[in-house]
Order: structure tokens, then C-alpha cells, then sequence
């Protein structure tokens, strides 16, 4: 028997509702954008723009940087053979006699001829590229551009 007069039993869930504080119309789905009315599909859109804008700029950074990197390892590769060519051209002319010498540096010029127009295939790769990224630009930077600036 309690005395204090406080009812002991089990108390009785989801009885009573009460509303919290300042609670209202329920939050309209458009969360934070101005257009409440948007559908939910424009609203990824959008935010899929939002998004993809710093992502290509990043990615135009790299290609640039892998760009210039592979202009430099293609003229190098250009040089080492242009000079590899030059010394077996040198080396077979300096032992006339030594045949074994003449046809190890024919091998080598045949071999930095090669590299030569693989260098060269490289380098018009690279201007391809180079002219269809500009295309992509003069599609892509005036939308981006328009993005920005709007409000």
C-alpha cells in the first residue's frame, strides 16, 4: 500500500498528443530553395549542376597539367632518340670494319625511328585533343557562365 498517494501503474503510451512549440502547417517539401513548387526531379537537376560546375573545372585543371606533363615527356623522349639515332649513326661510321658494331647501331636507328613517329603520333593526339577540348569549352563555358550569374 503506498500512502504518498501516487499512482504506481504503468502509464499509458501515445494517450495523449501534445503539439510541440511554434509547430505550424507542416514544412513544405522544397526545403531551402525559393521555389517551393519545384519538382523534386529539377530539384536534382539543379543540384546536379551545382555540383558538376567546381567537378569540371577540377578536371580541366588536371587535364591541363597532365597535358603540359605530357608535352615534356614527349619531347624528350623525342630528343633521346634524335640523339640515340645520331650516336649509332656515329659509331657505326667510326668502326667500318666491325660488322657485328654496324648492325647492332642499324637496330638502334630502326628503334629511334620508331619512338620518333610514336612521338610524333603522341603530339597529334595531343592537338586533336587540344581542338576538341576548345569545342567542348564554347559549348560548356557560356552555359557556366550564365549558371553564375543568374541570382
Amino acid at each position: 500500500m503506498n500512502s504518498s498517494g501516487i499512482n504506481n501503474a504503468m502509464p499509458i503510451r501515445g494517450a495523449t498528443q501534445i503539439p510541440a512549440v511554434g509547430s505550424g502547417p507542416p514544412a513544405s517539401s522544397g526545403g531551402n530553395l525559393p521555389i517551393p513548387i519545384m519538382p523534386s526531379w529539377a530539384k536534382w537537376v539543379v543540384g546536379a549542376i551545382i555540383v558538376a560546375i567546381p567537378i569540371y573545372r577540377k578536371i580541366r585543371t588536371l587535364e591541363e597539367t597532365v597535358e603540359k606533363t605530357a608535352e615534356v615527356a614527349i619531347e624528350v623522349v623525342d630528343t633521346v632518340a634524335e640523339a640515340s639515332e645520331k650516336v649509332a649513326g656515329e659509331l657505326a661510321g667510326a668502326f667500318p670494319g666491325n660488322e657485328n658494331l654496324k648492325e647492332a647501331a642499324s637496330k638502334i636507328k630502326t628503334v629511334a625511328d620508331m619512338i620518333e613517329d610514336d612521338a610524333e603520333k603522341a603530339e597529334a593526339l595531343i592537338q586533336k585533343v587540344d581542338e576538341i577540348k576548345k569545342e567542348v569549352d564554347a559549348i560548356v563555358d557560356p552555359i557556366i557562365d550564365k549558371i553564375e550569374k543568374e541570382p
